[in-house]
């Protein structure tokens, strides 16, 4: 199954915060791609979120660490869905794991940082 584009946008902002590429490099990855986003609402609503708060950086609103702190927890936000007893459970990364038991109508998932806070 191929990653949602919300999970490839969590996956190149994960690559940013751990210094894996730059904020110019990550913005040049995600400003093409702001215009075909319509299909995917996660996706739409997380880049176009994540392009805003880059807007006001640039504008001195927010210093870099802000704005990193800002970006961690959409890195570390899961997303649990369930047809009938079926769950899967997606994070900011590539796992997913799926089950199939029967599960209460609450689900709490406990999350673990992707990020180590700098």
């Amino acid at each position: 199954m191929a990653d949602s584009l919300s999970i490839t946008i969590r996956r190149q902002l994960r690559r940013y915060l751990q210094g894996g590429q730059s904020l110019r490099e990550f913005v040049r990855w995600l400003a093409p791609r702001l215009e075909s986003l319509d299909r995917d609402r996660d996706a739409d609503d997380l880049a176009h979120e994540a392009y805003l708060r880059i807007a006001e950086y640039t504008n001195g609103d927010w210093t870099e660490d802000e704005l990193r702190a800002f970006f961690r927890p959409l890195v570390t936000t899961y997303v649990a869905t369930w047809p009938s007893n079926a769950v899967t459970i997606q994070t900011g990364t590539s796992s997913a794991v799926s089950l199939t038991t029967q599960f209460p109508s609450t689900l709490v998932v406990e999350r673990s940082p992707l990020v180590e806070a700098s």
